[in-house]
């Protein structure tokens, strides 16, 4: 088992014990961009859905994240990068045109997300 694996175990294993009341279901959604149909000349598109689970956090003070300025009231979203799969468990990586169910409130991804260097942890901003 490599030490990302070993991360990976670890971190889940936190957020199904001690970190457990401060975890959250999320489901993200967005539309892809497809590829061009050569037939029709028209690009294809489809919805991308994801649950993962996460860390929700409201800033209560401005930060700027990956080019992006924080305000009071956004939310940090910091989770499991390997948790966020679709139905077809596949993991997805959040993009900025994505919206994220959180708490039964809608919110929309202000930044692309910000990974640890080993890519087990990714944090999201964003604005409801």
């Amino acid at each position: 088992m490599g030490m990302s694996q070993d991360l990976i175990d670890g971190l889940s294993a936190a957020f199904d014990g001690d970190l457990s009341d401060a975890v959250h279901s999320f489901t993200y959604q967005s539309q892809s961009t497809g590829v061009i149909n050569p037939s029709t000349g028209v690009r294809d598109s489809a919805s991308v859905i994801a649950t993962g689970r996460g860390i929700p956090d409201e800033l209560n003070s401005v930060t700027i994240s990956n080019t992006e300025a924080g305000r009071i009231g956004d939310i940090e979203l910091t989770f499991l990068s390997s948790e966020l799969i679709d139905s077809s468990s596949n993991i997805i990586t959040p993009v900025t045109d994505g919206k994220v169910t959180l708490r039964s409130k809608v919110f929309a991804v202000i930044n692309n997300p910000i990974s640890d260097p080993s890519g087990t942890v990714s944090t999201i901003m964003l604005r409801g």
